[in-house]
């Protein structure tokens, strides 16, 4: 029943379950088929990962079984065999070590991880442990009780290349051991050399990371300190926190006292290679160039020439200069960032005195970048830009013999491509030689030479080179592509497949009880029909159904327990296609119903309103005579229209009943439990009686022309603004426009423009066209002046009555699943000139949506995209933020509700 990942490496291609099986041949196994089932976890043209469950030994105690992990393809097969070994449910046992090799004759620091080792740990150190006899310290010792699992970390002595024996236990307890693979060491570190008898400094950096480069720091005013990073090569022994380190910084030429770093921490050590960071103090320190020197124990071990330098502020300052490493014959690119005093200044490069082929040179303002191509060299040379005429801004470059022997592939970004061509794909590779700027690197098709991929870049340095490339149209199937350029070549292996990888149209429903429910999902992309389904590791029974390129799947979700399970649709004819994704188990309900919302919560007094009710813990119903909704006061029932049940929950939709404007409630249960009854508030308003809730502005010159916007609530329905008239002593005025409609807070925002009319307080009327009854319209009062308005400060205008002000006007679509993830669109009117995605913000309930993209048109009117978040079913506001002149970027501007309900409802 245990999980077991096995490992597989340097088959050459990507492999699918039909590649691989698993067998044994050992009495421990004699009970089970000759093969059980595996997964493909992950496969590249490196490594292959496959997954599958130990089955029952017919021992039950501790015994080893023998498996073989067979490998077949069209061109042959390999057989991999490996021990397997059962331990009894009590026994301590040793389960990994990470990492699973060390470097032979170095110590390195690893983690030993075994089970059912709680009874040797002590306090403090856990001594007793040996790799091949040798006795080893192990600290941080932590203790999983749910796994009875023990993590040890430790440093190993340094041990010859070969198999390893590894021992816990202690003198009074059992002893239990495992045998390590331990491989002699390799250049796994882009920067180890071969030892010499002192170390030499590799440079210095303003920032941690591995590309060790020159430090020029502008003299302090303050104490501040400045961080420093040194790297350290051809060391004889690992650093650590034991030895007592110094790290010095001479003046060269200068009878300026030394400066003594301070804070010195090794950050990463092994036998041959170090990275020391460090804190320098330059406040009014004198300017000029200091070499490094580096004390361990009171002894010299590394120095290093112009290491660092200080500047006044007054002169050029090196930023960077990448990569610090290139071949003997020249050729790398060299990228060196630096500010100029002057924009106009010439610059040229030199590396140990001699000129360096500038590139390109790049200036933005007085920042400076310039690429050049190293000249040839040898050993550990200064490097400096030559700035109108006057040698300055120093960096290290050191000279090392290209790699030799096979170039490894580390990464294929893409192994899988389309028929059809233009895919880009990444290949890292270390141990290739270096691509001087200029030379030729192809990539090829080994098969058919004369077709080549377009090389789009080549970064390449000494640890490693990095090839862009795109490919070309070609026949399905798998391909050797050959990576060649002078002094050295790669292959790597690509899968051209003839569709797009496959994709989840849709899945209903995504949860169900844990006893098995009926599940139907929309597939696209998939070669061909014949395809397996899986919940977790078990198969299921599926029905196919095929049309254009989409099919249909469905089935019966096995049961199982309560919680998250991975859902897999693959393709059974071998070309690594799959859909992964997941649906929810969950238990029956169990106690009183809930109700959780009511849309809309305001009905009309006048009846007829038609709400919608979300209930959760609430029995299952598929009919409207399956469910009872009463309105107090009155205890009226009112009539279900409909009712949608899941495991989300019971949405019921029903004709709200006539009743006084004021409070109210609803109360609603399953036919079948009458007493199981979940209750919410209502309150009925009276939507015969509009009032006006906003105007601005208030006033306006006599001659008329002021547009004008007014809010109402609770108003009578139209089909548009010419259903609508506004009334005044001087004439009857058009509506010019609705600018908005909010059925939930039940208001609408419209626009007219005055007439002309006598100075004074001037009394209008809203009113549809046609009817004028005054116990109806709702009035508000318009103030005409004689003389122009003074030119004073904006009043504070009520949000969305401001014709120029930003307003929502649609957003699609408006009713959202409970789940997130939907894409929304939000039109907004006015939108101030300038917005962009970074001054733009919009909120749904309390959750930030990423705004994925705007688009403004001439008439100010902005559309954007966001994707909706995960929300509690009900009414949420939706808030948009931007910034305009004037107003903080955090200012609102618009606002909307959308309605979240469940999915199967939605």
């Amino acid at each position: 029943g245990t999980q077991v990942l096995a490992t597989l490496k340097g088959v050459g291609r990507v492999l699918t379950a039909t590649d691989v099986a698993l067998l044994s041949t050992s009495p421990q196994l004699a009970n089970h088929p000759a093969a059980w089932p595996l997964e493909v976890m992950q496969s590249t043209v490196d490594v292959t990962t496959v997954k599958f469950a130990a089955p029952v030994p017919v021992l039950g105690s501790a015994s080893k079984a023998v498996v073989t992990l067979n490998v077949t393809s069209a061109t042959g097969g390999w057989t991999v065999p490996f021990d397997y070994t059962y331990h009894a449910s009590s026994s301590p046992y040793i389960v990994s070590l990470i990492p699973s090799f060390i470097p032979a004759m170095e110590n390195a620091d690893v983690e030993v991880h075994a089970a059912n080792l709680a009874m040797f740990l002590t306090d403090g150190c856990y001594n007793d442990v040996r790799f091949n006899g040798a006795l080893q310290s192990c600290c941080g010792a932590t203790y999983d009780a749910a796994s009875q699992l023990t993590s040890l970390k430790c440093s190993t002595p340094a041990l010859p290349a070969g198999a390893t024996t590894l021992t816990l236990g202690t003198s009074a307890g059992p002893q239990i051991s495992a045998s390590l693979s331990v491989e002699a060491k390799t250049a796994m570190l882009s920067t180890v050399e071969v030892l010499a008898t002192s170390a030499a400094w590799k440079g210095a950096s303003v920032a941690y990371g591995p590309s060790p480069r020159a430090t020029p720091v502008m003299r302090s005013t303050s104490t501040a300190k400045i961080p420093i990073v040194f790297e350290v090569s051809s060391l004889s022994y690992k650093l650590s926190a034991a030895h007592a380190i110094r790290v010095e910084l001479v003046y060269e030429g200068s009878g300026a006292a030394a400066l003594e770093a301070t804070e010195v921490t090794v950050r990463f050590s092994t036998a041959s290679h170090a990275r020391v960071s460090a804190m320098m103090d330059v406040f009014q320190a004198p300017v000029g160039m200091l070499a490094a020197n580096l004390y361990v124990n009171g002894a010299l071990v590394a120095s290093r020439a112009s290491a660092l330098s200080i500047l006044t502020g007054t002169e050029p300052a090196l930023s960077n200069a990448y990569p610090s490493r290139g071949p003997l014959g020249g050729g790398i690119l060299v990228t060196v960032t630096a500010a100029l005093m002057s924009p106009s200044a010439t610059v040229s490069a030199q590396i140990d005195g001699v000129a360096a082929t500038v590139v390109s040179d790049t200036r933005a303002g007085n920042a400076l970048t310039l690429v050049v191509s190293a000249p040839a060299g040898a050993g550990d040379q200064a490097g400096n830009l030559v700035v109108n005429g006057a040698a300055c801004c120093f960096f290290p470059f050191e000279y090392v013999a290209n790699p030799v022997g096979a170039a490894v592939v580390r990464r294929v970004s893409r192994p899988a491509v389309s028929v059809a061509g233009g895919d880009v794909v990444e290949v890292e590779m270390s141990n290739y030689r270096v691509v001087p700027a200029g030379a030729a690197l192809t990539a090829r098709l080994a098969s058919h030479s004369h077709v080549s991929m377009q090389i789009l870049a080549v970064d390449s340095t000494v640890e490693r080179t990095i090839v862009t490339f795109k490919t070309p149209r070609w026949n399905a199937g798998y391909e050797k592509i050959r990576l060649d350029s002078t002094g050295s070549t790669a292959s790597i292996v690509l899968s051209f497949v003839d569709a797009a990888a496959p994709s989840l149209v849709s899945l209903a429903p995504a949860f169900g009880y844990s006893t098995g429910f009926p599940v139907v999902l929309t597939v696209a992309g998939f070669f061909g029909t014949d395809l397996a389904v899986r919940v977790e590791s078990v198969s299921v029974a599926a029905t196919f159904v095929s049309q254009g390129g989409v099919t249909t799947v469905s089935f019966a979700a096995p049961a199982g327990t309560v919680g998250d399970k991975v859902l897999t649709v693959s393709n059974l004819a071998g070309d690594m296609q799959e859909v992964v994704t997941r649906i929810a188990y969950v238990a029956r309900p169990v106690g009183s119903a809930v109700l959780e919302s009511v849309f809309p919560s305001t009905p009309s007094a006048a009846g007829g309103s038609i709400l919608h009710a979300l209930l959760t813990n609430f029995p299952a119903v598929s009919a409207p005579s399956d469910v009872t909704v009463t309105i107090t006061p009155g205890n009226a029932p009112a009539k279900v229209l409909s009712v949608t049940s899941s495991v989300f929950g019971t949405m019921v939709r029903f004709n709200a009943t006539a009743a006084p404007a004021g409070n109210a409630s609803v109360t609603i249960a399953p036919a079948s439990a009458p007493t199981n009854t979940a209750s919410l508030p209502l309150e009925y308003v009276d939507l015969t009686r509009p009032k006006i809730v906003g105007v601005y502005p208030v006033t306006g010159p006599v001659s008329g022309g002021t547009v004008v916007v007014v809010r109402i609530q609770d108003y009578v329905s139209v089909a548009g603004p010419l259903d609508l008239q506004v009334i005044s002593s001087s004439g009857r005025m058009m509506v010019d426009a609705i600018l908005n409609s909010d059925p939930e807070a039940r208001t609408m925002t419209l626009q007219f423009t005055t007439l002309r009319a006598p100075a004074g307080v001037v009394s209008m009327t809203l009113s549809p066209q046609g009817k004028t009854d005054p116990s109806k319209a709702p009035v508000f009062n318009f103030t005409f002046t004689s003389s122009p308005t003074p030119a004073t400060e904006p009043a504070v205008v009520p949000h969305g009555l401001d014709p120029e002000q930003p307003s929502a006007t649609h957003v699609h679509p408006s009713t959202l699943s409970r789940d997130g993830s939907e894409k929304v669109r939000v039109t907004v009117a006015n939108m101030p000139a300038g917005v962009d995605l970074a001054s733009v913000r919009v909120v749904i309930g309390k959750t930030l949506c990423p705004v994925s993209s705007i688009s403004v048109d001439a008439s100010r009117v902005a559309t954007l995209a966001i994707s909706s978040p995960r929300g509690t079913p009900g009414v949420t506001s939706l808030l948009v933020f931007a910034g305009r002149a004037g107003i903080p970027s955090s200012a609102l501007v618009a606002t909307a509700s959308v309605l979240f309900v469940d999915a199967s409802s939605y």
